[in-house]
């Protein structure tokens, strides 16, 4: 069952909130935008949204893809205590913990996606977890763990030994807090959580990290290789199971499977699932600020998120 209406604000009309996926074919789906109104089409829900963002271009893109929708500039050009059923924020990470914080202070919100890593630093997300009410209705946007991938690869990992062994190594491009948080969140979602153990920078100036669980049984190595983001990003599984996961998660091969594993493994459309990303988490938050149907989601107080903005903080990466 689903809302006749629903009142979302997005903060943010850049990368993720808007532009991304616009010269796209509809069936990508990699930002908020695009998201919302699939969503609100699938489901007949009338959706009305107000953008915002500083930059006076978005605002007739903006226009273009809601029929029911209000742009501004800033979310101070609402009325006080305007009442929205849910809020996304998308604004870059040097603000974004602030901008929670001023329009949650500002209007009356009932449920937040945050965009990752949702703050700079650890003082930030203590700000942001201090604020009432926010265990259970903010979240942090990393979509990966709403991936049928991730979770056919969790099951199995619990079914053939989730207290067994586990190696984890990380090969990405770009920032600790940008690139690297989607990994680490995703290996958070398949094994449970890690700490951060020890970092080091290689001759070459890459950052290298070390993450492990309470009980020893993971090990996470990270390995940066490139200061910009070229989408060769992989991990690289060894345990009961071996996982390859690679070019950002568009090909996934499992050794060890039984026979119908396999089968089903098989028949996941990887390149698709990496397209329509924010399209499987857009369904769930929406239904979530719809009918307050509950999902695996990223919260505040995630260990990895934690354990990420600690290392981006001591190794001074952004």
């Amino acid at each position: 069952m689903n809302p006749k209406s629903l009142d979302i604000l997005v903060i943010g009309l850049g990368k993720v909130g808007m532009t991304y996926d616009l010269k796209n074919p509809i069936g990508q789906v990699l930002t908020h935008t695009r998201a919302i109104s699939q969503w609100a089409r699938e489901t007949s829900t009338a959706v009305n949204v107000v953008g915002i963002d500083p930059q006076p271009q978005t605002k007739a893109l903006f226009q273009e893809i809601f029929t029911r929708n209000e742009w501004y500039a800033n979310f101070s050009d609402l009325e006080i205590r305007r009442s929205f059923d849910l809020a996304i924020v998308a604004t870059p990470i040097s603000t974004i913990a602030q901008d929670v914080l001023d329009v949650w202070s500002y209007l009356d919100i009932k449920k937040v996606v945050i965009e990752k890593p949702a703050a700079k630093n650890l003082a930030e997300l203590e700000a942001l977890i201090s604020i009432p009410g926010a265990k259970d209705n903010f979240i942090v946007g990393f979509p990966r763990p709403s991936l049928p991938s991730s979770i056919f690869l969790r099951e199995q990992i619990r079914i053939l030994g989730e207290n067994e062994f586990w190696k984890v190594d990380i090969y990405y491009g770009g920032s600790v807090l940008n690139i690297l948080s989607h990994f680490l969140n995703l290996t958070e979602f398949l094994f449970g959580p890690f700490r951060l153990d020890s970092f080091r920078f290689t001759s070459d100036g890459y950052l290298n990290a070390v993450f492990t669980s309470d009980s020893g049984n993971l090990v996470v190595h990270t390995h940066q290789h490139s200061e910009s983001n070229n989408e060769k990003n992989e991990i690289y599984v060894e345990g009961p199971v071996t996982i390859s996961y690679t070019n950002s998660g568009r090909d996934i091969r499992v050794g060890n499977l039984n026979e119908e594993a396999t089968k089903s493994i098989s028949k996941i459309n990887f390149h698709n699932e990496i397209s329509h990303m924010i399209g499987f988490f857009g369904e769930k938050y929406l239904r979530w600020a719809s009918i307050n149907e509950q999902s695996e989601f990223t919260h505040l107080t995630s260990t990895s998120l934690k354990q990420t903005i600690r290392l981006g903080e001591v190794a001074y990466v952004r």
